[in-house]
């Protein structure tokens, strides 16, 4: 049986009952960032009753993080030649978390506590499209291969703690379950990233910056600030917002035909004590998350906009870098993202080329380690405040690709690509 025909076989093999049941398992077990071990522990329960001649490994790294490694061959992150990988944890906690920060959504609303809908035509959850969806769509193409009997050894699927942008506290940055797993020996051949949104083929995405604005300024007792000048590090922050708004339009104009864009978003303001609001506070801190092109070095853009800070007077302003993942490459001719253009046509038809992406995941970490890595998933669809939906017959079309691109990285044609 040739390649194709044994990929397509894969393909066909994919069952939408499988994306629903993972899905729906994803969906009810919570894993917000840095607590993903039990939703790995759960998902390796449910797989072996599924395929138990797949090795379904929980590899956790401190009490609550943990990766989940689902190979045909040795659970072993050297073993790994091809794979799928996704993360485990949501950018939010869940519901609650997103009604606190955003200030909208009703418990009619979200569904609140109802884990996974199926409701016309979409899945809706919590999570669904970033990115527990795609991850179920993933371990369904794996299952597919492993009835079909066309599995290569070493081909893999990988869902990582940690994948969103949150940068922990103890100082890791990005992507700590990726960082782990690449520490253990992970070096795989090619690797496609199964994220949603892309309405193409990604080749190479954008980095990300956590940067720190630290102000400091004359405080003090409330009622004795005569002056403008002792108006406290809140009032001194305040003036800097112009400047940081300024250059974010100036990083957004750079390269404006490039497929990578930049971008700045400024969402976590601190000054003072809440329980002592007629004390000025002397110190304030503004967090930026910043989205990087490739050649972008973050404490460049730090410093450049430590530059633009010190032209306010009254006040001290310096800018630290917290967390930076670069932006990452994967040359088109490779064989990862040739096959995956030439799936992506074969079921969708040409996308049309885009340009300014500004969607960083953490295969941009495995893009800078040289391994290479294409992109592809199914576009978010509307849902309720809190949750998200994807298009079932998209998921199971994208599974299906996902699936024939296990076969197809895995034979020995594919071989000959190596790594970048």
């Amino acid at each position: 049986m040739s390649t194709q025909a044994a990929a397509e076989r894969t393909g066909d093999a994919v069952r939408t009952e499988d994306i629903v049941e993972l899905a729906r398992l994803m969906a009810k077990t919570p894993s917000p960032p840095g607590q993903e071990r039990r939703l790995a522990e759960r998902l390796a329960e449910a797989g072996q009753r599924m395929a138990p001649d797949l090795q379904w490994r929980v590899d956790p790294f401190d009490s609550d993080r943990a990766n989940l490694l689902v190979t045909a061959g040795p659970a072993d992150y050297r073993a790994v030649e091809v794979m799928l990988f996704a993360h485990l944890d949501t950018s939010l906690a869940g519901v609650e978390e997103y009604r606190h920060l955003t200030g909208c959504g009703t418990d009619a609303e979200t569904g609140s506590g109802s884990g996974l809908a199926v409701r016309d035509g979409k899945l809706i959850g919590p999570g669904m499209a970033v990115a527990k969806g795609p991850a179920a769509g993933a371990l369904a193409a794996l299952l597919a291969g492993h009835r079909a009997g066309t599995m290569a050894c070493g081909t893999a699927v990988l869902l990582t703690s940690g994948g969103t942008h949150r940068a922990p506290a103890d100082g890791s940055g990005f992507a700590a379950g990726l960082r782990h797993a690449l520490e253990s020996g992970l070096s795989p051949r090619g690797a496609i990233n199964v994220k949603a949104g892309a309405p193409c083929v990604l080749h190479e995405e954008p980095g990300s910056a956590n940067l720190r604005i630290s102000v400091r300024s004359p405080g003090g007792p409330l009622m004795l600030q005569q002056s403008e000048r002792c108006a406290g590090a809140a009032a001194a922050l305040a003036r800097l917002l112009p400047i940081i708004e300024n250059w974010r339009n100036t990083l957004r104009g750079r390269d404006p035909s490039a497929l990578c864009g930049r971008d700045v978003g400024l969402g976590a303001l601190a000054a003072g004590l809440p329980d002592k609001p007629d004390m000025l506070p002397s110190v304030s801190w503004a967090d930026l998350y910043v989205v990087t092109a490739p050649g972008d070095d973050a404490s460049e853009l730090a410093d450049e906009l430590a530059l633009l800070l010190a032209s306010d007077t009254g006040s001290t302003a310096s800018v630290s870098v917290t967390a930076f993942m670069p932006a990452g490459r994967t040359p088109l001719e490779h064989p990862v993202v040739e096959l995956a253009t030439r799936a992506w046509n074969r079921h969708l038809g040409p996308a049309a080329p885009i340009t300014g992406w500004l969607g960083s995941t953490d295969g941009a970490l495995l893009r800078h380690m040289g391994i290479p890595v294409a992109r592809l998933g199914p576009r978010p669809r509307s849902a309720p405040a809190g949750l998200e939906a994807l298009d079932l017959t998209e998921l199971a079309t994208f599974a299906r690709i996902d699936a024939e691109l296990l076969v197809q990285m895995g034979s020995p044609e594919a071989e000959q690509g190596g790594r970048t």
